[in-house]
């Protein structure tokens, strides 16, 4: 982060759309890989009863090669803002532990978890200058 970086801790800050990536086994050390799996993201509701959907786009693999089409693949986890950070699940789950704005640009940072285990670490942007 930046010297000029602002966390962002107010609920009211964070709502709205992100583009985001996951970046998932970043060692290569599974048979499938590093993974990159793009999406976007929109968080609403109040701080005690968050909502985040995520709207899957596409996921490229790297050992691979391959990219797959993942449009119209959407989920919706329910759970809560606290301390900066917001946490929601529905059997996956997300946690964005850093929110900042540097300039018209603001940023997060954190991890998602799937059902089976597997953690990919995730990174948000939204550009909010005119």
């Amino acid at each position: 982060m930046s010297p000029s970086a602002k966390r962002m801790t107010d609920f009211a800050s964070v709502l709205g759309f992100w583009k985001a990536v996951m970046i998932t086994d970043p060692a290569n050390e599974s048979a499938e890989g590093t993974s990159y799996d793009y999406f976007n993201i929109e968080i609403y509701g109040m701080e005690e009863d968050a909502r985040v959907i995520v709207n899957w786009n596409r996921r490229v693999t790297e050992k691979t090669g391959e990219e797959e089409d993942l449009m119209g693949g959407r989920g919706g986890l329910d759970g809560t803002f606290q301390n900066g950070s917001l946490t929601a699940q529905n059997g996956n789950r997300i946690e964005i532990t850093d929110f900042w704005s540097d300039g018209d640009t603001e940023y997060a940072v954190g991890r998602f978890t799937w059902t089976d285990g597997t953690i990919g670490t995730i990174g948000l942007v939204r550009d909010r200058g005119e």
